[in-house]
């Protein structure tokens, strides 16, 4: 009959396998764990006047009875801003912390799928900010670089979510 026998190899430790939705800015590719991702929203261009609010320079966006703030990844990162005018569509992932439900939304230009991804850890030095929970090696032999939805929550300061009476705002 032949010899069976099972290898079982330890995952190290500075890996992590997780799902992740994977999106696309500005040419380079971002993941996002799905464990922090509530929602994946399309504003069409015909809806965006009622959904998409700007106040004193910052955007944010109408998801059910509340506003959520808008965070614009090449802003945070300091990448180079070829400001797109939107026509079609916008796109945000909406993330929510696991403390406290603060919520943000992600603008990004293309959601492109959900997997099962590979996540190796980066040195700190590199993650100053805590932006990155790491990195993932792509199909076509680039970086994907895995956002930590807490640590975006936490550097821009979004304090926990409130009730508004959407029917005052103009």
């Amino acid at each position: 009959e032949g010899t069976t026998f099972k290898l079982i190899l330890p995952i190290p430790k500075s890996v992590l396998i997780a799902s992740c939705l994977s999106t696309k800015n500005h040419g380079h590719h971002f993941g996002f764990v799905q464990d922090e991702v509530i929602r994946v929203l399309r504003i069409e261009d015909d809806r965006r006047k009622g959904l998409v609010h700007e106040l004193e320079g910052s955007k944010s966006i109408q998801v059910d009875d509340e506003l959520v703030p808008v965070v614009q990844l090449q802003q945070l990162f300091g990448m180079s801003d070829s400001s797109t005018s939107h026509h079609g569509s916008m796109q945000f992932v909406i993330l929510e912390s696991d403390q406290d439900k603060k919520k943000v939304a992600i603008e990004v230009d293309e959601i492109l799928d959900v997997e099962d991804t590979v996540i190796k850890n980066i040195h700190p030095s590199l993650n100053k900010d805590s932006f990155f929970r790491g990195v993932t090696l792509l199909d076509e032999g680039k970086l994907g670089i895995i956002i930590d939805g807490n640590g975006i929550l936490n550097k821009v300061g979004i304090k926990p979510k409130s009730k508004i009476n959407l029917n005052r705002i103009s």
